[in-house]
């Protein structure tokens, strides 16, 4: 149970990230006609969400209380570089959320504080997995580990964007993003059965957990979308959690004693 709190921080972190971003995308092709009060709802949900993402690495460290020591290791550290990224985008989207909330008439502001924001989100994608892509883990030092987390946050997150905006875009994208997982597998099963075939064994009812899941989220979703039943909207984005928080069990398994 060791890794179960960076199960959830990554998992959390990156379905955060991709429900802001998603926002940001609306409100940039909306332009004038997008929701301030749904951004901002959408800003909290994400700030919520990251928050608890934090709170799980901080459970991670043997001593939560130096978790600031991180800071020592920025630019040279993978992980203090995810930490040190994570805290950033938090800090960001508190103040573009405090920016909306406090000056609603500045709205070349507000648009200026999400779009950093984002900007923040995604170079948290890019640097999650470069904590895991490491050379003495074959299983883990592939292209799939990368691609996998950065699905994950736009089938996760694309789920819970179609909530507050059930558009085709985020529609699409989630759609997109959940296929793209479905079809990487054969290849990433081929991959781990030539480099982990006996952690393989061990960890496939979570990868089958974390199908079975997707196919129930993804019907969830479309009937949402094409129905507008926003609580179906809100459960699909639950299950999509749930299949990611297996699908990851199973990748830290790769390497460790098993959860």
């Amino acid at each position: 149970m060791h890794e179960l709190p960076l199960v959830f921080f990554t998992v959390l972190a990156q379905a955060s990230a991709g429900l802001l971003i998603l926002s940001v995308i609306h409100q940039v092709i909306s332009g004038k006609n997008a929701s301030q009060s749904t951004l901002f709802k959408m800003g909290i949900a994400a700030l919520v969400i990251v928050g608890i993402a934090g709170c799980s690495a901080i459970l991670h460290l043997g001593r939560p209380f130096r978790a600031m020591n991180a800071l020592f290791g920025a630019g040279r550290s993978p992980m203090s570089n995810e930490i040190i990224s994570c805290a950033i985008y938090g800090g960001l989207l508190f103040v573009s959320l405090a920016v909306t909330y406090l000056r609603p008439q500045l709205k070349g502001l507000q648009l200026a504080a999400r779009l950093l924001t984002a900007v923040a989100a995604v170079v948290l994608l890019i640097l999650i997995p470069k904590v895991y892509t490491i050379e003495t883990i074959p299983q883990w030092h592939t292209v799939f580990t990368p691609l996998q987390m950065v699905l994950a946050a736009f089938t996760a997150g694309g789920a819970l964007a179609l909530i507050w905006q059930p558009t085709r875009t985020n529609f699409l994208i989630m759609v997109i993003a959940t296929i793209g997982s479905f079809l990487m597998t054969p290849s990433y099963m081929a991959h781990l059965s030539a480099t982990a075939p006996a952690m393989l064994q061990k960890g496939m009812g979570f990868f089958d957990a974390k199908m079975a899941l997707y196919c129930l989220a993804l019907v969830m979703a479309v009937v949402s979308y094409k129905k507008k039943v926003l609580p179906m909207a809100a459960c699909s984005g639950i299950v999509f959690i749930l299949a990611e928080l297996a699908g990851r069990i199973a990748f830290y398994d790769l390497w460790s004693i098993g959860m």
